[in-house]
C-alpha cells in the first residue's frame, strides 16, 4: 500500500520523501524550512517537533467516528499555529515538550499518573526551565525505567548517531550516505559521530567531511593519538576507564564514551567516573 501511495503521489508530479524516523519530525522540518505551508495531521507530536503550523481534520469525508460509539460527527479543517499557542499558554518550546512528557507522548506512553493537561501546565510554569526539579517532583523514576532526559533529547533531536568504520575503504561510502541524509532527509551534520579503530580511515573521513565529528575507538588509556587526529571523543573499553582518565581527557577537550558496558555493577562504576556516554547492549539498564 505504501508503494502504491508513492506511485499515486508521483503521478501528480509531487515529490515523495521517506522519513528516516518520525514522519511528523520530517514534515515539521519541511514546514520550518518554508518548503510547505503546514502539516496535515491530527497528531499533536508535530507541535513538539516545532511545526510552525498544522491543519487538523483534513478529510474528504468531512466526518469522523466518535470514540467508543457507532455514530459519527462532522469535522472541519482546523489551523493550529505553534507561536500563537505558545504565547497563549505563556510557555516556550522546551516547556511544551516537558508538558507533553508529563501527560504522555509516543516515547513515554501514559505519562505520569494523576497529571492531566491543567496540572502539567501549572507545573511547567512553576518550575520554568528547571526540568530536573520538575521531573523529580513528578516522580518520573517511579513511572519509567528510562530517564526523562532521554525522552526529552529524543524529541529535541539531540540524539547522536554513532557510525563505526570497520573496514578499509569505508570512509568515502559512509560520507556519501550521510550526505544523502543531510541533503535529502533533513538531518544535520551534528546528528552524527563517526568512529573507528583505524586512524587512517578517520583521517580520510575528516578530509571528506570536516563538518562531522570523529571518535577514536581504542582499548588503551593513551589520549595522544586522539588529540593528534583532532578527534571529538575517545571511545574506550570500559575496563580502562577511571576518574583520572576521564578528567585528563576532559582537560584535553575530549569526550569519553565507554564500551561495551552491560553489567549493572560496571554501569554504576562507569557513570561515577563522569563519562559522557556509554555503549551498551542493554540501554534499559542505563
Amino acid at each position: 500500500m505504501i508503494d502504491e501511495a508513492k506511485m499515486l503521489i508521483s503521478a501528480f508530479g509531487l515529490p515523495v520523501m521517506d522519513a528516516p524516523s518520525e514522519a511528523e519530525a520530517q514534515a515539521s522540518l519541511i514546514v520550518k524550512n518554508g518548503d510547505a505551508f503546514a502539516i496535515a495531521t491530527n497528531d499533536a507530536d508535530a507541535m513538539l517537533f516545532e511545526a510552525p503550523r498544522i491543519v487538523r481534520n483534513v478529510s474528504m469525508a468531512g466526518r469522523k467516528k466518535k470514540a467508543n460509539k457507532l455514530s459519527y460527527e462532522t469535522i472541519k479543517p482546523d489551523l493550529i499555529v505553534l507561536e500563537e499557542n505558545l504565547k497563549h499558554l505563556g510557555i516556550n518550546q522546551e516547556q511544551l515538550i516537558a508538558l507533553a512528557m508529563l501527560i504522555g507522548t509516543d516515547y513515554n506512553n501514559g505519562g505520569i499518573k494523576g497529571i492531566g493537561p491543567k496540572t502539567a501546565l501549572k507545573l511547567v510554569k512553576q518550575y520554568g526551565n528547571n526540568f530536573s526539579a520538575l521531573f523529580s517532583n513528578a516522580k518520573w523514576d517511579e513511572h519509567f525505567e528510562f530517564s526523562w532526559q532521554e525522552v526529552f533529547d529524543l524529541i529535541k533531536r539531540k540524539i547522536t548517531i554513532n557510525i563505526e568504520l570497520k573496514g578499509k575503504g569505508t570512509a568515502k561510502p559512509v560520507s556519501e550516505i550521510i550526505e544523502k541524509y543531510v541533503r535529502g532527509k533533513g538531518w544535520q551534520y551534528d546528528d552524527f559521530l563517526v568512529s573507528s579503530f583505524n586512524r587512517h580511515e578517520l583521517l580520510e573521513f575528516s578530509k571528506l567531511k570536516p563538518e562531522i565529528k570523529i571518535g577514536l575507538v581504542t582499548t588503551k588509556a593513551s589520549l595522544d593519538l586522539a588529540v593528534k587526529i583532532k578527534a571529538h571523543s575517545v571511545n574506550v573499553r570500559y575496563d580502562v576507564v577511571n576518574e583520572d582518565f576521564v578528567s585528563t581527557a576532559h582537560k584535553k577537550r575530549l569526550m569519553v564514551f565507554a564500551w561495551t558496558v552491560n553489567n549493572s555493577k560496571d554501569i554504576k562504576r562507569i557513570k561515577s567516573c563522569g563519562v559522557d556516554g556509554i555503549f551498551s547492549d542493554f540501554p534499559d539498564r542505563l
